[in-house]
């Protein structure tokens, strides 16, 4: 099942989530959308309260904490993403899961490495997901780098909001109290979002947007997929606007208003 978003934030609302139970229910994905980790006391509770499973998507997430308790120890288990554009990133693929859960550990590893449990041994059916050791070396020589790297986001993020704040027409996601933000993305929402792309891009600015578009074969929303109805979404999506957070890419404070948010049709 699917649930919505809170509108202040986009990351999974719980009530939405508790209204869209049913007795089939075993687990819930909590996604740290853009480096922001969810409520983990409210998404706890739930969990306990039904007696579900709770998973992180922190794929966007290495560094984020939430009331000083990091990502990827919030619930029963995570999974972080060392794609080469995350904040902690090899030179390919990549990725780890963490619990604290020793049987589901153990049963992680096995099915990594085809359910092998020592030399010739394959006592379930696994997959070939190993993180090769040239990826292994790459992270680790950059681990070292990343609260520094987090401290760079951190200060391109105050200069955006900053300088966002006197745009009554730029939203900026809240950041929950409590929530230490990885910042992955800084994401804005703004009307006429393919327009200000568009202007983005002429200015100069590196810019992708992140959100998927629904292909024309997809149901829409509010339809039944297998007998398995969703709630019809906010319309989110097609206002949000992610803008580069890296040391690499942010430009002085002084261009950064002029250079996003300049009208249209004053070109």
């Amino acid at each position: 099942m699917l649930a919505d978003v809170d509108v202040t934030t986009g990351l999974l609302d719980p009530e939405a989530v508790e209204a869209v139970l049913t007795p089939r229910t075993v687990a819930v994905a909590a996604v740290h959308l853009y480096g922001q980790p969810v409520d983990a006391d409210r998404f706890g509770a739930l969990a306990r309260r039904h007696g579900l499973f709770l998973l992180e998507d922190a794929a966007q997430a290495i560094g984020a904490a939430w009331h000083n308790r990091p990502a990827g120890s919030l619930g029963d288990a995570a999974g972080f993403s060392f794609y080469p554009g995350k904040n902690l990133g090899a030179l390919g693929d990549g990725g780890a899961v963490t619990t604290a859960d020793a049987a589901l550990a153990r049963r992680v590893r096995l099915l990594r490495s085809h359910g092998e449990e020592g030399k010739g041994v394959h006592v379930v059916a696994g997959f070939c997901e190993r993180l090769d050791e040239l990826q292994a070396a790459f992270l680790l020589a950059k681990l070292p780098h990343l609260p520094a790297a987090q401290a760079a986001r951190q200060r391109a993020v105050d200069r955006y909001r900053r300088r966002l704040a006197e745009l009554q027409s730029v939203q900026v996601l809240e950041t929950t109290p409590g929530a230490g933000h990885a910042h992955h993305l800084f994401v804005v929402r703004v009307p006429r979002r393919d327009a200000v792309l568009a202007s983005l891009h002429a200015a100069g600015w590196g810019h992708r947007c992140t959100t998927a578009r629904r292909s024309t074969s997809s149901p829409p929303a509010g339809t039944s997929v297998t007998g398995v109805s969703s709630p019809s979404p906010r319309p989110l999506p097609t206002r949000f606007c992610p803008c580069p957070c890296t040391r690499e890419s942010v430009r002085p404070p002084s261009t950064v208003a002029l250079t996003l948010w300049r009208p249209l049709s004053a070109r």
